[in-house]
């Protein structure tokens, strides 16, 4: 682009069709069984939607101004759809308000599948020639993690550098992007054929270790652990329950041994009943109870048992599945001898072995990592090889045996022969994720569950082992097939190039200066995920796979921690107590901003930087926005893209960020820097911003928090433009001030439309209860976040815990339940007057005695008491939990009728789907005005 033309705007600086990307994010993610292929291709944490990766790399390098329609068929979405008013259909039948019919709603496939017109391709080339002087522009992702985004990037025809520090991503990469690319569908039979020949190989080693009677077919064994009772030496079984499968209630049931008749326990398969309670374990947070003796065994105690070797590990119950005709029936049987022989044999083979797989460094005899990811070391499992029984451990190592034995050479094309033998790894990889002593019993979905079922290594009282005698392969492989197959089948381009880079994000040294148009990152967070500790337990076992194969990403023991762009507080533990904290954020800020001025270094003068960022602490945007500013950019937009999964958010116990925020950001050139403004003449212009875009945001389908937080975008928008910013003092302010400033604003703003305009008669205290209800959504949320609401509506938090409206647990604070204030002393229905206008008569039964509370206190005289028992119940959540809804609303049909308006239709049903889906500020399908909105 010639030094004298203006840089132009990109499509997302003026514009982002966010309700429709919303949609198909959730499409995409909507439920575990139908995610995209890369999901099921190997485990990487906080993948980002595919169709959101798209979004953000295309609109950072299309001009603004091109056409929503034109974007929008560039995302997989007909000219001819409409997502939204689909969605709202599917809200409807899900909420019960309009009867289901059968068919795609939506009326064409989710959008990361389709086919994309040549001529949309013609016309997106064009504007890259256009903006760029180049048809096919070049983007880089420096934490390329799973590969989401260069995925889209690279089947989009774009050139795509991929940088990644974890070589397990590394690996990852090459088989998502890479080798799909090249060999297409037709290196499905080969990898079918070489696991094949594998899984016979394992089936003749091992097959008498999982011995079955006749016809039974392969299935699954569940094992419980155990600790010796110090009183009566009883082996105790330890489950937090003994459910096999809730659906048909049916558990398991401990048959505990007089003294007489020996120390170990056996178990029967029964349904629940009066007698037995599957639900009731005999290990609760640690602490177990003897079923003979009913001694109380401790935490201490049973860690420290654990660590000295001496916690067992039973056989309680085998998985029985049965064909009959074409279908597979599913039993559970009691434990027989052949299958305690099974064991024994594999633990005789094992001891036989060992010692030739220890001295060709077969056995992951590797240390683990003891950081915060860890929630097992306590129990001995402090070594790699701890993660597995001795029958686990087996199946594996002779699997890795069976791989490495392989006659590879007989693959001429050497690309070709490190696909197949990374493919290989991955299916070794799915077996060890779904058999270790971390792979627990999932009764709900009657199967085995993966290790990584939360993102640590959490201690597993039960766990759930498959039948490794060739079953287990099998099912790892058709697993592998099935994904490799989806990603090639999804629609590509073959005519750009792709280079992967594994080093610090912070010191790309491959990359020229001023030469990418476009860098598209999803950085880590401080530490929501320990990836490094989390994937070493892979790692272990892909450099003895592929070491040869890669041996440059192989030359350490474990993952690499020290330049890992998380605060992980396990490196500074030697530094003292109370320390590590704040040590570990300050290395995690000062990694990301080194990283942040690598990405402006290689951009282009007027290449786009666009962060998705998913964060929702303050501390984390300000972290970002400093890097960013001190690097040199500037924000020029932020669009909130709703990306997570409806399934798992907005519980009523429960609370997170439901939004993506897409953060574009550009080079602040020399000529750009305006006349200094001063924070206190700034502060106007960043109100108005904030409070236009919350009302844009919630037209376009954002509610409660998420709008709170997609504002922290435009607030930085205008501090970026006039950075550094000052006082008239001359003090630089920190991000953080006009986060908080941003937060106050829209704290403001949802209070003038919950109230329409009349909230000021409503007490302070009352006003964050109200507006805590409407953003949260839940009774549990982050005391920091309490505490910013607070100060935002100038109402001490702690204040109303010492006054037992909220309490505090642990980070998390909790509003209390009325009838908990009432049972504590902190509400009185004999009180003469009361303090906040929250301090509702919530439990008063009688109309006489609900008459007595008002003449009593006055209540009904105050505009703030009537208003605030209208404004609960528009925002209270309508579910069982939240009883305070319910409460209110008797209240209302009996005796406060003609005193308390509301909006909120009573009639819809108080259901949470009906809360979630039809929820306080739902978004209209049309441009409407402020009223729409409200009803």
């Amino acid at each position: 682009m010639p030094e004298t033309q203006e840089r132009p705007r990109v499509y997302l600086e003026e514009d982002c069709p966010v309700a429709e990307l919303s949609v198909e994010a959730q499409r995409e993610r909507g439920a575990s069984s139908a995610l995209p292929p890369l999901y099921f291709l190997h485990v990487w944490w906080a993948r980002r939607p595919l169709t959101t990766s798209r979004a953000a790399v295309l609109g950072s390098l299309l001009p603004a101004g091109y056409p929503k329609k034109d974007f929008l068929a560039l995302m997989g979405i007909p000219r001819d759809a409409d997502p939204v008013s689909a969605k709202k259909i599917l809200d409807e039948i899900r909420s019960g308000i309009r009867p289901n019919f059968t068919g795609n709603k939506y009326g064409y496939p989710r959008g990361f599948t389709n086919v994309i017109n040549d001529n949309e391709l013609l016309k997106m080339k064009m504007a890259f020639e256009r903006l760029w002087g180049i048809e096919t522009p070049t983007m880089l992702d420096s934490f390329a993690g799973g590969g989401s985004i260069p995925f889209e990037a690279r089947r989009m025809g774009l050139n795509v550098i991929i940088n990644e520090l974890n070589p397990v991503a590394c690996i990852i990469e090459r088989a998502t992007i890479d080798y799909p690319l090249l060999f297409g569908l037709n290196l499905a039979s080969e990898i079918e054929d070489w696991g094949k020949r594998i899984s016979s190989t394992i089936a003749n080693k091992i097959s008498k270790c999982f011995p079955r009677p006749l016809g039974e077919l392969p299935g699954a064994y569940i094992w419980v652990r155990t600790i010796t009772c110090p009183s009566c030496d009883l082996e105790v079984p330890l489950s937090p329950n003994w459910w096999l499968n809730k659906k048909e209630k049916l558990g398991y049931q401990i048959v505990v041994p007089l003294h007489s008749e020996g120390n170990k326990c056996n178990f029967k398969i029964l349904r629940k009943s009066e007698n037995f309670n599957p639900q009731i374990g005999s290990v609760i947070r640690g602490i177990g109870t003897c079923q003979r003796c009913a001694t109380i065994l401790d935490g201490v105690y049973i860690k420290a048992e654990a660590r000295a070797g001496r916690m067992g590990h039973q056989l309680a119950v085998v998985e029985s599945n049965q064909k009959i005709g074409n279908k597979k029936i599913r039993t559970f049987r009691e434990v027989s001898e052949d299958d305690l022989f099974g064991v024994l044999k594999a633990q005789d083979i094992l001891s036989l072995k060992l010692p030739v797989w220890d001295s060709l460094g077969y056995v992951p005899n590797e240390m683990r990592f003891i950081g915060p990811a860890d929630r097992s070391a306590n129990y001995g499992i402090v070594k790699w090889r701890d993660m597995f029984s001795m029958r686990q451990l087996l199946v594996h190592l002779i699997t890795l045996e069976t791989i490495l034995e392989q006659p590879w050479e007989n693959i001429k094309d050497p690309k070709r022969r490190d696909a197949i033998r990374v493919y290989m790894y991955f299916i070794l990889s799915k077996t060890l994720n779904y058999n270790s002593l971390g792979s627990n019993w999932h009764p709900l979905r009657v199967s085995v569950a993966n290790t990584f079922d939360r993102h640590d290594f959490s201690f597993k009282w039960s766990t759930g082992e498959l039948d490794g005698s060739g079953h287990l392969w099998d099912w790892g492989l058709s697993q592998i097939i099935d994904a490799y197959k989806g990603i090639a089948n999804l629609p590509k381009s073959n005519l750009a190039s792709t280079t992967f880079l594994q080093s610090n994000a912070a010191s790309l040294l491959s990359i020229e200066s001023c030469s990418i148009e476009c860098v598209v990152i999803d950085p880590p967070y401080y530490d929501n995920v320990m990836y490094a500790e989390c994937s070493d337990f892979f790692y272990v076992w892909m450099k003895r796979c592929l070491g040869d194969v890669f041996p440059d990403l192989f030359t350490s023991e474990l993952t690499e921690k020290d330049t890992e762009a998380v605060a992980n507080v396990a490196r500074f533990k030697s530094m003292g107590r109370g320390k590590g904290r704040g040590l570990a954020e300050a290395d995690y800020e000062a990694i990301m901003a080194a990283a942040i001025k690598e990405c402006h270094r290689v951009l282009r003068d007027e290449g786009v930087l666009t962060i998705m960022f998913t964060h929702k602490k303050v501390e984390a945007w300000d972290t970002m926005a400093m890097g960013l500013m001190e690097a040199g950019f500037e924000i020029t937009a932020s669009w909130p893209i709703h990306t997570e999964s409806e399934h798992s958010l907005h519980q009523a116990k429960k609370n997170a960020a439901a939004s993506t925020i897409l953060l574009v950001c550009r080079k602040r050139l020399e000529g750009d820097r305006q006349q200094r403004v001063w924070w206190e003449d700034l502060q106007h212009e960043l109100d108005e911003r904030v409070r236009e875009r919350a009302e844009h945001f919630t037209k376009q389908g954002l509610r409660g928090q998420d709008v709170s937080i997609a504002c922290f975008g435009p607030a930085l928008h205008v501090v970026s433009e006039h950075w550094p910013v000052k006082t008239r003092d001359g003090e630089t302010i920190k991000p953080d001030v006009a986060l908080d400033r941003a937060r106050s604003v829209v704290s403001e703003w949802f209070i003038e439309q919950i109230t329409e305009g009349k909230g000021k008669a409503v007490d302070n205290q009352t006003r964050f209860y109200v507006l805590a209800w409407f953003i949260f959504k839940a009774r549990v949320f982050p005391y920091d976040e309490a505490r910013k609401l607070g100060i935002s509506l100038g109402v001490d938090v702690d204040e109303l815990i010492s006054h037992g409206v909220i309490t505090k647990k642990g980070n998390n604070i909790a509003l209390v339940k009325p009838d908990e204030r009432i049972r504590k002393g902190n509400l009185r229905l004999d009180s003469k007057t009361y303090q906040r206008d929250l301090d509702h008569a919530y439990e008063v039964g009688q109309s006489v005695e609900l008459n007595r509370y008002h003449q009593r206190t006055g209540a009904l005289q105050r505009d703030g008491y009537r208003n605030a028992i209208g404004y609960l119940l528009d925002v209270l959540p309508r579910t069982d939990e939240v009883t305070e809804y319910h409460t209110l609303d008797a209240l209302w049909e009996s005796n406060l009728r003609d005193k308390v308006s509301r909006r909120r239709d009573r009639k819809v049903a108080p259901t949470l789907e009906s809360q979630r889906r039809l929820s306080f500020f739902e978004a209209p399908s049309t441009d409407t005005d402020r009223e729409d909105i409200l009803t």
